[in-house]
């Protein structure tokens, strides 16, 4: 699929001292960006900041699970909610087997 907002260096706040930026080819609704090899940005393409800040509060509750940490509070992003992720170990499923299956289940 590939990103829908597509943005440079300069389209991101300074504070974050970002010095790469590379697109993510594995999305389907958002925009994902990977920033410096360790966090992740996605920006919401079809979401209200409420709903991101909802979001952000459950997966607040997540803590223990082996899941993408977000980090810091709702940014915005070319007038679009965004928020920026700790990259986790992981990869994009191109296509599912039954045991990646049953492991989603269990999860």
């Amino acid at each position: 699929m590939g990103v829908k907002t597509v943005i440079t260096l300069e389209d991101l706040p300074q504070a974050l001292e970002i010095t790469s930026l590379e697109a993510s080819s594995d999305v389907v609704m958002d925009s994902v960006y990977f920033l410096d090899d360790d966090r992740v940005l996605k920006i919401f393409e079809n979401a209200t900041i409420a709903s991101v800040e909802e979001e952000l509060k459950l997966l607040s509750r997540c803590e223990s699970l082996p899941i993408a940490k977000p980090m810091g509070e709702v940014l915005n992003i070319c007038g679009k909610p965004a928020l920026i992720y700790r990259r986790c170990q992981g990869k994009s499923l191109k296509s599912a087997e039954i045991g990646e299956i049953k492991q989603i289940g269990t999860f």
